[in-house]
């Protein structure tokens, strides 16, 4: 029997190339987004057992709705990939948005982690908490300061987590894609955009491969793609603001 998978923001992008693979190898799975229609779509496309939860992570409410799914189901794999940035500065973004990304991308970070790690440790099961970072959670990011350090949040929580659960068979890894062809910068920018794989844009279904890969191989953090790796490598060699300042530019002028 194959682990039963939960995962988070699974209406588009890597968190619906999550629930296909899963499906197509066998896993359980709940699926949990905003979009119920999205929800109800993907259970009548992929095989096996699927259970959907409608939830807006924004909403503490929601989130203890889909803790007490967890404390119930106890799933073995939980995938925390649900999240959304904002292009443009800081003081011309809506307090709004930027207080709904903390809730999203730090807030149900924590207690989707904190309730899984609960579950497996009372049903005395092992299994994994990967949360879905970001490259951008390793150096500063004008442009989406905000957004950058709640995947800077995610990488030192999943890490600090994954030594804290040493021995109990539960690890908490992250995983930080770079920019992949999903709907994350439409939301982000607020225009719809051409999205398919290029030089620096990922495929979904390869970042959820090597999701699943990290999953079964253990690796605390894994920054995905060779070309991201390269980046980060300079980040040790080339002072981070310059860095950031000439590299990330460019990418914002395309995704803009």
């Amino acid at each position: 029997m194959k682990a039963l998978a939960l995962i988070t923001g699974a209406t588009s992008g890597i968190g619906e190339e999550l629930a296909r693979l899963l499906a197509r190898l066998g896993h359980p799975l709940i699926l949990t987004g905003r979009r119920e229609e999205k929800l109800l779509a993907l259970k009548q496309e992929l095989p096996g057992s699927i259970e959907i939860l409608a939830a807006d992570l924004a909403s503490p409410r929601e989130r203890e709705r889909l803790a007490a799914l967890i404390r119930e189901k106890k799933p073995i794999w939980v995938f925390n990939n649900a999240g959304f940035g904002a292009y443009g500065k800081t003081d011309e973004t809506a307090l709004k948005t930027l207080e709904d990304m903390v809730e999203v991308n730090v807030d149900a970070v924590v207690e989707i982690s904190w309730a899984a790690a609960r579950a497996l440790k009372e049903g005395k099961l092992k299994g994994t908490i990967l949360n879905v970072s970001s490259m951008v959670g390793f150096s500063p990011y004008p442009g989406m300061a905000t957004y950058a350090a709640t995947k800077a949040f995610v990488n030192s929580f999943s890490q600090s987590l994954d030594i804290e659960l040493e021995g109990t068979g539960i690890r908490v890894l992250a995983a930080c894609p770079g920019q992949t062809a999903t709907s994350f910068g439409d939301r982000a920018s607020g225009k719809v955009r051409e999205r398919k794989p290029s030089k620096w844009m990922m495929d979904p279904m390869a970042v959820a491969k090597e999701i699943v890969e990290q999953v079964e191989k253990g690796e605390r953090i894994r920054i995905i793609d060779y070309r991201y790796r390269f980046l980060n490598r300079l980040r040790h060699l080339i002072p981070s603001t310059f860095l950031m300042r000439k590299t990330l530019k460019s990418l914002l002028k395309r995704a803009a």
